[in-house]
């Protein structure tokens, strides 16, 4: 592991479009507008199942213990809720579906949307496929299929993670904004939206030579206003859950490892 500094400052010109991450493909496909979301065999829903919960998660589990010391607040919140749910994160740290998928979701069978190169890593893609990654499709007909296939999971009682800021700034104590487009999801399904937020603690011993640990808050399910037409049932879900996130991730106790500045604060 290379020299844990703390401190450093990266400089961004739009939270909206900047990325600060980038994955390695060796070489990169198109994702379809026909692309196939959901298995139909059923010896894949068998395979994928027993994958999942036999490998995957305990896998996750084991990595994200052990590697980033994760503390989970407010389990209660998800537990209350019978169906579907879609989860919404704030994207600071690459193990953010591991996150997801075992201390946010579980035992609820978890989904996320992810960009396309999730699904095309070496050797990872078949990984984050098992675990259950929704790439987002290069074709704009593709996006009926991917919704469609997010609100046939929410409706069986699954949970599916979206993650509005899009790109992932590591170690941001920051919330960018979100599109209200990501809550459509949501409305279409007729679920609950359940924000949590991945913050950081100094780690218990030499804090300072070690880099932070992780924290999960999972706060109260937010419900569409259904009296608001649809664009503005968007817009109020996107607002209410942004505001809960804000709260928690820019809170005094976030601490920082790395600070995002404007360019123009050089």
């Amino acid at each position: 592991m290379g020299k844990v500094v703390w401190g450093e400052k990266r400089y961004y010109s739009s939270p909206k479009d900047d990325t600060f991450m980038h994955t390695k493909v060796r070489k990169q496909t198109q994702i379809k507008a026909d692309y196939r979301y959901l298995p139909r065999s059923f010896f894949v829903k068998v395979m994928r199942f027993l994958f999942y919960y036999l490998i995957a998660v305990p896998v996750c589990w084991i990595i994200t213990k052990c590697k980033c010391g994760v503390k989970v607040k407010g389990k209660k919140n998800l537990r209350k809720i019978k169906g579907g749910a879609l989860l919404v994160g704030n994207h600071c740290n690459t193990l953010d579906p591991m996150f997801a998928t075992v201390h946010v979701a579980a035992p609820k069978r978890n989904y996320f949307v992810a960009n396309k190169d999730a699904v095309q890593v070496v050797v990872g893609k078949y990984f984050t496929k098992a675990l259950g990654a929704l790439p987002l499709p290069d074709e704009p007909r593709g996006l009926k299929n991917l919704s469609d296939a997010v609100t046939t999971l929410l409706k069986n009682g699954n949970t599916v993670t979206i993650y509005p800021e899009a790109a992932i700034w590591p170690y941001s104590t920051k919330l960018r904004p979100f599109p209200p487009a990501s809550f459509h999801y949501a409305i279409k399904a007729d679920v609950p939206v359940v924000p949590f937020a991945v913050t950081y603690r100094y780690a218990k011993h030499r804090p300072l030579k070690k880099k932070p640990k992780v924290n999960i808050t999972i706060l109260e399910p937010i419900y569409a206003n259904k009296e608001l037409d649809l664009v503005s049932q968007k817009k109020d879900l996107c607002e209410r859950t942004e505001k809960a996130l804000r709260e928690v991730v820019e809170s005094k106790d976030n601490v920082t490892f790395i600070e995002y500045l404007p360019k123009n604060e050089q």
